[in-house]
């Protein structure tokens, strides 16, 4: 799921942004405002998820990615949608890295690298397939 919404997002956010925004270096910026969401949620991720159940944590990180992605939805500002953008980044980006490690809690120490790189293929055949998923839904007509 993780790689099917980050394809997604870095394939189609640009074109939903151009409907929303005047200037296109203001795409940049906000493109720009998800990934440091994901890069600032990394140090509090590692710090909580040794602390929460993470079938728990993932479902908490999935809604506030619904809030984030109807605080995008709503945002009557460049603000607004600043901050939905940089809570969807953070709330996406945290989604691989737990499922990988509860993945790997229960495995033997050497099945965790074949693990890891099943997971990593999975996530990358995800990332490729979101766009492209993605592209079939918009080119119906109410698209």
């Amino acid at each position: 799921m993780s790689g099917l919404t980050l394809g997604a997002i870095y394939g189609l956010l640009p074109l939903y942004l151009a409907e929303r925004v005047d200037d296109h270096q203001q795409i940049g910026a906000m493109m720009a405002l998800v990934i440091v969401g994901g890069m600032g949620v990394q140090p509090l991720l590692g710090a909580i998820s040794t602390r929460v159940n993470r079938v728990l944590l993932m479902f908490y990180f999935c809604v506030v990615g619904l809030l984030a992605v109807a605080i995008i939805i709503l945002a009557n500002s460049n603000g607004w949608l600043g901050v939905g953008l940089v809570m969807l980044g953070g709330a996406v980006f945290a989604i691989y890295p737990i499922a990988i490690a509860y993945a790997c809690a229960s495995l033997a120490p050497w099945k965790i690298v074949a693990a890891t790189e099943a997971l990593l293929l999975a996530y990358s055949v995800g990332s490729v397939s979101g766009p492209v998923l993605a592209h079939q839904a918009f080119s119906g007509e109410q698209g």
